[in-house]
């Protein structure tokens, strides 16, 4: 088995890298961000936030298997992708996020350089995916998501500090969820932060530099999301049934 070849066909597709990805909340959403980040190859260390244990009631919506019922999510994710990708570092935290916790987290996040945090706005991707609304992790200087769905409506914001529209007391007005908008949005928002803008093909946008050591771009070229928008995951399958097919559903 050669481990090597395991990303050799996404070498030609420019995916951005970063060195850490801190994922809060890995349920329905949150697990797959953090399996499909991990099977980027694109992330060196994956830090996992969750206090709750896996139900049976979570395994219609998530990667979860039925001998992970009663463990801690966040240990039974990092065990899922451990077993796809041995390569990545993954850290995990079985509470709610606290200062102290933050802290571990921080002690664990190697600056590039020493001299400069704000270099932590260029390697560090945040996708929050918990129920409400938090402002703890807003002091990290970094790429940052708030996602969300209920029901079939799924809610993206690329920018929380500014909106944060997503989520309320009691969220979830549709306890019964299924896996298709979950897979969604986690595909929707992980392509959004690895992909790197094509400025070839968009007039009026100047070269940039390329760091050829780490393999990066500067910070403002990553992801075209950067407000909040919501959307019902049957108006996105219809819209592009319609404009990429000319028809009309049902016909």
């Amino acid at each position: 088995m050669d481990l090597n070849n395991i990303h050799n066909r996404q070498q030609d597709i420019n995916l951005y890298t970063y060195d850490h990805a801190i994922v809060a909340g890995v349920g329905g959403i949150g697990s797959w961000v953090a399996l499909d980040l991990a099977l980027s190859g694109k992330i060196n260390t994956i830090h996992l936030i969750d206090p709750d244990d896996v139900e049976s009631s979570n395994l219609n919506r998530t990667p979860f298997r039925l001998c992970d019922i009663g463990f801690p999510k966040v240990d039974a994710l990092k065990y899922l992708i451990l077993e796809r990708r041995v390569s990545v570092n993954i850290h995990t935290y079985r509470e709610k996020t606290s200062p102290d916790q933050i802290g571990i987290m921080k002690s664990r996040i190697k600056y590039r350089d020493d001299s400069d945090s704000d270099r932590l706005l260029d390697y560090i991707l945040i996708v929050d995916c918990r129920d409400d609304v938090y402002e703890d992790l807003y002091e990290f200087k970094c790429k940052y998501y708030k996602v969300g769905y209920d029901g079939l409506s799924v809610t993206i914001d690329g920018n929380p500090r500014n909106t944060a529209v997503w989520g309320q007391a009691n969220s979830y007005r549709y306890t019964p969820s299924f896996i298709a908008p979950a897979q969604m949005i986690a595909a929707m928002v992980v392509t959004d932060a690895l992909s790197v803008k094509d400025l070839d093909k968009e007039e009026g946008d100047v070269a940039p530099s390329y760091d050829v050591v780490t393999n990066t771009q500067p910070f403002d070229l990553r992801g075209r999301i950067n407000k909040a928008f919501t959307v019902d995951t049957r108006d996105v399958t219809a819209s592009l049934y319609r404009e990429y097919l000319g028809g009309v559903i049902g016909e």
